[in-house]
């Protein structure tokens, strides 16, 4: 039989060609440089973006999969925008813990369970795992809790300390609050949305007040509970009266650009406010202290929590995905990606403080005693963590569908603005929640 002629390649060069197609075969990260992983980052201080760059050429070169960095401050629009259109994210951060919940319910992502659990479930802090039908639906990275910010010089001023119940908050106010000077009490966020649901709710917490019994029963107008929340309520009006002009529409970048440039003497917040006083004010570095939310007759303080998570989406792509979020573990990427902003992202796991790469960080020593204050906040002897995401018997999508409302700021607009008595805004809010509550 005659044998085929090999037009233009010769024995030895099929042969070659053969062995490095061979070869490619065995070297999976050359196949995988077709493989894209899409990455929706919300997280965006050009030093964090400059670093997920420089992570995806990482991974790329080492893994031969790219990753597509898209940043957007406020992800969950694009986020279900993109689902709803076929073209899911596979890799994503997000701002609240109740988001990875929601997607689960929409069967959106997958549960990164299996990964926690490699690290030790009792390494990460109180209150940060996103726990929905016995399944962890985000890898947190970083904590917000929300505590309160003094300017330490000016309560040495006028020989006053930090206060202890709500009496002696009012009279720091009181005393600090000189108007005609451009100096003010207490900055605070009373826009409708997320700022008010997340950073101005900790004196709701602080006076014990609960939106759900143990079985979803809505318990916020029931008579403990809704006296508390009045009593809440009225106490946040007071404040008010110590808030810069704007208040209605203050969100946290007014909370921030307050503090920072020294109208106000109060401000809540959690580390992106430190973050920002080294940035654009360091000489305040040594003139402000950090304390929780106090009680009405003090007692244990008070921080309302709040954690950033990695999530994975439900595509294709998953178990790149996964690979992709376990060698940032592995590599310590998670500690590089907080060490672009030290004082911004607090290490949820345990294991991080005694990483000496995050305790020799300057910004790190800087602020040391600072930090250690946000690390007793997980203490939960000393303080309680408290939120709208921690209402109810468990996580479900009913604390994102009321975090993401404006049940919160409509109580707290109608009672500052005199529109309604903090009674009347209480049933406002029992009716709101009952709207979006469905019994899980």
């Amino acid at each position: 039989m005659k044998q085929p002629k090999l037009i233009g390649i010769s024995r030895r060069s099929f042969l070659g060609t053969a062995t490095a197609g061979a070869a490619t075969l065995a070297m999976p990260g050359i196949l995988r440089a077709q493989t894209e992983l899409r990455y929706l980052n919300h997280e965006t201080d050009p030093r964090t973006v400059a670093f997920l760059r420089t992570l995806a050429a990482d991974y790329e070169k080492e893994a031969g999969v790219r990753v597509r960095i898209e940043t957007e401050p406020d992800p969950w629009v694009k986020l279900t925008t993109s689902i709803k259109a076929g073209k899911p994210y596979d890799f994503m951060s997000l701002p609240s813990i109740t988001d990875p919940v929601l997607l689960a319910k929409s069967d959106a992502i997958v549960p990164v369970t299996d990964i926690v659990k490699e690290q030790g479930i009792e390494d990460f802090g109180p209150r940060s795992l996103s726990q929905f039908k016995d399944d962890i639906w985000g890898y947190p990275y970083d904590y917000n809790s929300v505590c309160l910010y003094y300017r330490s010089d000016w309560l040495s001023e006028k020989g006053l300390r930090v206060p202890t119940d709500w009496d002696s908050f009012i009279a720091v106010l009181q005393t600090l609050h000189d108007p005609d000077n451009r100096r003010y009490g207490y900055t605070q966020t009373l826009a409708t949305g997320g700022d008010s649901s997340w950073a101005n709710t900790g004196f709701l917490w602080s006076n014990d007040v609960r939106f759900y019994d143990e079985k979803w029963d809505v318990i916020l107008d029931t008579p403990d509970i809704k006296k508390r929340t009045a009593e809440a309520l009225a106490f946040i009006k007071k404040t008010a009266d110590f808030s810069p002009p704007g208040l209605m529409s203050a969100k946290l970048k007014e909370v921030i650009a307050n503090f920072v440039s020294g109208t106000a003497a109060v401000a809540p917040y959690a580390g992106r406010l430190m973050s920002n006083i080294q940035d654009n004010a360091p000489e305040l570095a040594d003139k402000f202290v950090l304390g929780p939310y106090v009680r009405p007759k003090g007692g244990q303080g008070v921080v309302t929590g709040g954690v950033d998570v990695f999530a994975i989406g439900k595509t294709d792509k998953v178990e790149e995905a996964k690979k992709l979020l376990r060698w940032m573990i592995k590599n310590d990427k998670i500690t590089d990606f907080q060490l672009t902003l030290p004082l911004h992202y607090q290490p949820v796991q345990f294991s991080s403080y005694q990483n000496k790469r995050w305790s020799s960080n300057p910004l790190v020593e800087k602020y040391k005693d600072k930090l250690a204050v946000m690390r007793s906040f997980l203490d939960e002897k000393e303080t309680k963590i408290d939120g709208i995401q921690y209402q109810g018997p468990n996580y479900s999508p009913n604390q994102g569908r009321l975090y993401n409302s404006d049940l919160i700021s409509s109580m707290y607009q109608n009672v500052v603005a005199g529109k309604m008595s903090p009674e009347e805004a209480v049933d406002l809010g029992a009716a709101k929640i009952r709207e979006l509550t469905d019994k899980v």
